[in-house]
């Protein structure tokens, strides 16, 4: 997960593996405030 986002990538991809790493904070943050 990690190198295929320190990978180059295209717009598209990119804009992909962004909405993950947010998905994935959310995730993160919501933990954070649950507990």
């Amino acid at each position: 997960m990690c190198r295929m986002v320190l990978i180059p990538s295209t717009s598209t991809t990119n804009r992909t593996l962004r909405n993950i790493l947010f998905f994935f904070l959310s995730v993160y943050w919501y933990f954070v405030f649950v507990s």
